[in-house]
């Protein structure tokens, strides 16, 4: 029984006029998504490019053409760019803190100054929150304190009621005081005191 071998295509030029088209089309499309500009052209370019002179040597010609092949090459290292651009947070846009956002007779404001003055308002926020939070719990009776206590603490249901060592029917009806509570709360719910 003869074993079929298979064909390997020797390509002498891996990056044709009409790949390099393609590739440049490709790369022309990526500006402009996960924070790619207008200067990373030419790496992405020249990183295409390079996966296709290395995918190159595996093209089989019965399967497909060269041109066809090298379409799906672009078309993986296109997404591989951008999953690892996503996976390293490089797709966050950069911003200068110095850039000034407007002028006015106090001076220039920047960036970093509407930066700082969020963090300052969330802060206080949080502080605000947090002190409700105490108040309200404060007025559960001593199994919702330490119900809270465990939810805030990221245990699920089940082990918190293992730890509690209560019947499933009574710590839920703990818990649905608890939420209800809470849910009366206009800080913690919009729409505080709606059924």
């Amino acid at each position: 029984m003869q074993e079929k071998q298979k064909v390997v295509s020797v390509i002498a030029d891996p990056i044709p006029e009409e790949v390099r088209k393609h590739i440049e089309a490709t790369a022309r499309a990526m500006i402009g998504h996960s924070n790619l500009r207008q200067d990373d052209f030419q790496d992405i370019c020249q990183e295409i490019s390079m996966a296709v002179v290395k995918a190159a040597s595996n093209h089989n010609p019965e399967i497909c053409s060269y041109y066809t092949y090298a379409q799906a090459v672009i078309k993986n290292t296109r997404n591989r760019i951008f999953r690892y651009r996503m996976r390293h947070e490089l797709d966050v846009p950069m911003l200068s803190l110095d850039e000034k956002i407007k002028s006015d007779e106090d001076g220039d404001i920047t960036i970093f100054d509407v930066y700082c003055n969020q963090l300052s308002e969330s802060e206080a926020r949080r502080e605000e929150v947090l002190a409700e939070v105490r108040q309200t719990v404060s007025g559960f009776t001593g199994v919702q304190q330490k119900i809270c206590i465990l939810i805030m603490q990221g245990y699920p249901h089940h082990e918190i009621r293992k730890m509690l060592q209560l019947p499933e029917t009574t710590y839920f009806r703990h818990f649905a005081k608890i939420r209800e509570t809470f849910k009366k709360n206009p800080i913690f719910f919009k729409n505080g005191g709606s059924k």
